[in-house]
């Protein structure tokens, strides 16, 4: 297998709970709006290509799926699920990647297995995950198509697809994107004082992600962040909270918003929309696995399938939110490249460490004074 070249790409708990959220899910209809067409089109041959699966994981019922996916790809999911397997129930849980985090490891310390399928932003979890035992490996029929970034070696976690962390800006305020900060360091700029608003790193995967890799690439130092403190920043639990904040002109400005976020909301018609600095979008690999001990086992196989499938692939990268890891799925014609986002790939050496990132958290609340 050969690894991806980037030239060839183009929260907190929801309000919503796990019941209300099925519901929502198992209602979803042929509306163009929630992308059943698409669904529709994307189903292919897959209830036949994997009949016997499929048919094992009718039995089982349902498949329990925790994400951090935003509301609208997780409608796009349900669809095109419902589409293609409707014998077998999806119920999605959706959380911010901190929060998911911690309630699969509370789950697993009381000795629970309530999760068949985990989605999170957090690629060192994963890593961690497979060390403690926490994911069962499976090589899916796709497995020869993700490249080593994007798929473990024994099948224990993959990365469906890739999203980035442009800078963002309310495009009411900057009808002139020449005006717009041109570098990090340009946000140090007093003009820019009380425009800012960030997911806070504590809440947000995210912007965990973004700072602690701008500080292993050396592109800022904690000289650079104790400046950044005197910007009246305002910090908001995650992406969703930046897309409310940016659109309604309260803020008129992110270093950092993920396109799966943005994209959709852009999609609405919101003045929104992203920027690339002199030092490049950080590249986020997502990971998805089947639990150990997962509830329902043969449903969890088949939901891994369709995710990981070109059928549902497509279904995951609709609007530009996301590329495919998926080698064999080709960009939709007039698709931007990874590589007009100047990438900047995660040091997972860097990443992969929990004291680190503890000890980050710690000085980060130190120096924005968010204790």
């Amino acid at each position: 297998m050969k690894r991806q070249d980037f030239s060839r790409f183009p929260s907190v708990k929801s309000g919503l709970s796990r019941r209300q959220f099925t519901l929502l899910a198992s209602a979803v209809s042929g509306t163009a709006a929630l992308g059943l067409p698409l669904a529709a089109r994307a189903a292919g041959g897959l209830p036949e290509r994997f009949a016997d699966l499929y048919k094992a994981a009718a039995k089982e019922g349902s498949v329990i799926f925790y994400t951090d996916g935003r509301q609208e790809t997780a409608q796009r999911i349900s669809a095109f699920w419902k589409q293609v397997f409707p014998d077998v129930q999806l119920l999605i849980t959706p959380l911010g990647s901190p929060a998911l985090i911690a309630q699969v490891e509370t789950e697993y310390a009381a000795g629970q297995h309530r999760v068949d399928v985990t989605h999170m932003s957090q690629a060192y979890v994963a890593k961690l995950w497979k060390q403690k035992g926490f994911y069962e490996p499976y090589k899916a029929t796709t497995f020869n198509d993700f490249a080593p970034d994007y798929a473990d070696a024994d099948g224990a976690y993959y990365s469906p697809e890739l999203y980035l962390l442009p800078a963002a800006f309310n495009t009411n305020a900057f009808p002139d994107r020449s005006a717009l900060p041109k570098s990090l360091a340009d946000f140090l700029d007093p003009k820019w004082k009380g425009k800012i608003v960030m997911p806070d790193p504590t809440t947000s995967g995210n912007t965990l992600t973004f700072l602690q890799t701008l500080l292993a690439k050396n592109y800022i130092d904690w000289d650079y962040l104790t400046k950044l403190a005197t910007q009246n920043v305002l910090f908001v639990r995650g992406n969703p909270d930046v897309i409310r904040m940016l659109a309604s002109g309260e803020r008129t400005l992110s270093p950092l918003l993920s396109t799966f976020n943005l994209e959709p909301a852009k999609h609405k018609g919101q003045p929104i929309d992203s920027f690339v600095l002199k030092e490049g979008s950080i590249v986020v690999l997502s990971s998805m696995g089947i639990m150990a001990k997962a509830p329902h086992p043969n449903a969890a196989k088949l939901l891994v399938e369709a995710l990981l499938s070109p059928e549902g692939q497509n279904v995951l990268t609709e609007y530009g939110a996301f590329w495919p890891a998926n080698s064999t799925v080709k960009l939709k014609p007039g698709a931007p490249t990874i590589a007009s986002f100047h990438p900047i790939q995660q040091p997972p050496a860097t990443l992969d460490d929990q004291k680190k990132t503890d000890a980050f958290l710690a000085k980060f609340k130190q120096v924005f004074h968010r204790h």
